[in-house]
């Protein structure tokens, strides 16, 4: 009975540190943690790799204007889309109030389009529905050949600005 509950205890400790509670994705935390991982594996068997910083627009206006219900349903629609966007080997999280990352293996460089053509196709899908906010992203793509090693902090550092920068739209207007 007692190892049960130290089971659960150590189940429900690691989803604390690790998980973000509302979409259920791994938080900067288990971002950092599990993408560290992921890159140790990639650079041990010379694979390309990229990162994808992401932020859903308008949100603070959404929260004030609509409540923050509606901002809650625009985040868990994101980590969702995400989800079903991306390969479950895709590391997903959401780092901060409204930013999302997503780190993932590439079979070359060429393979990015596709992934955002995949990215914006959910979204248009999911926009053309009947419902009354629109998602919209924007975000900063980074790709890379992990035989040159950098550590997440700067992958990340070099996504933010890229989508900082030039950002690509990710909404049912964009043609990216």
């Amino acid at each position: 009975m007692k190892i049960v509950s130290l089971e659960n205890y150590r189940a429900s400790l690691y989803s604390m540190s690790f998980i973000d509670e509302l979409t259920r994705l791994n938080n900067r935390e288990g971002f950092l943690c599990a993408g560290g991982e992921l890159l140790d594996l990639s650079e041990a068997g010379e694979r390309w790799a990229f990162l994808l910083s992401l932020e859903v627009e308008h949100l603070k206006f959404v929260n004030h204007a609509l409540g923050k219900d509606a901002g809650d349903e625009m985040l868990i629609r994101t980590a969702l889309l995400l989800r079903q966007v991306f390969r479950k080997s895709a590391v997903i999280g959401r780092i901060g109030g409204d930013e999302f990352a997503v780190l993932g293996r590439l079979t070359g460089p060429s393979a990015c389009t596709a992934i955002i053509a995949r990215l914006n196709e959910a979204i248009n899908a999911g926009n053309s529905s009947d419902r009354a906010l629109n998602l919209s992203l924007r975000g900063g793509f980074s790709q890379f050949d992990t035989r040159h090693p950098k550590s997440l902090a700067e992958r990340m550092k070099q996504a933010d600005m890229a989508m900082n920068g030039a950002a690509a739209k990710f909404s049912k207007s964009s043609n990216t």
